[in-house]
């Protein structure tokens, strides 16, 4: 199965959205519905989209809200804010301060707290269990929401919610506790799936007057 989505090491990707209109889900079981998403993102290589994320800590606080652009591939990506980039191109990792003039290099580590929808999507059946679903609005337009526990005390995300739009089966918003009871809340909007994008948007080049501490070394 293909790859998507992973979050840049800054931040894990998710924000809160108001919905309404609460009904049980009658439309697709939710075996149905799964299936349904993992045909959808087998069909995926790349992914376009702005987002906003906020991220609760488990003292209730909530850190300052972040919101940009990501283009996602693999475990390629390249996320922008209005001060930070984040890029990689699966061996390197950047991470330029526009405020400090500062770009940090590193080689790209994958580890179990990057969300990915595929690999959750993959092991699903082993990872985590339904805990409820219902048919909702999301922004004025219907959504699947999908309540899940993980089955392990092994896995780093507790638990998983997906807001899945009706109209495509694309995934707009996402909820996560970890097991540090952190929530990560995720809103995608303007997604593009598959576009044609041009250049290379996972190499990043320093400007000329910025310092690069190099971490490799």
């Amino acid at each position: 199965m293909r790859h998507l989505i992973h979050k840049a090491s800054f931040i894990a990707l998710f924000i809160i959205v108001a919905f309404t209109g609460q009904q049980p889900l009658f439309a697709q079981s939710e075996a149905e519905l799964i299936g349904r998403l993992r045909a959808k993102y087998d069909q995926v290589d790349l992914l376009k989209a702005d987002f906003t994320q906020t991220i609760t800590s488990p003292f209730g606080d909530v850190l300052p809200q972040n919101q940009g652009s990501l283009i996602l591939e693999g475990n390629r990506y390249r996320v922008e804010t209005d001060i930070q980039t984040f890029v990689t191109d699966g061996e390197t990792t950047w991470i330029y301060d526009e405020t400090e003039k500062q770009v940090l290099i590193n080689d790209y580590v994958d580890d179990e707290t990057t969300f990915s929808i595929s690999s959750f999507l993959d092991n699903f059946h082993d990872d985590y269990e339904v805990l409820n679903s219902s048919l909702n609005y999301l922004n004025g337009t219907r959504h699947h929401e999908l309540q899940l526990r993980a089955g392990s005390d092994e896995t780093f995300f507790k638990e998983v919610t997906l807001w899945v739009r009706d109209t495509d089966h694309v995934i707009t918003r996402l909820r996560v506790l970890d097991v540090n009871d952190a929530v990560l809340e995720f809103n995608l909007d303007e997604i593009e799936l598959n576009p044609a994008i041009e250049g290379n948007p996972f190499n990043f080049v320093p400007p000329a007057d910025a310092e690069v501490i190099d971490l490799r070394y």
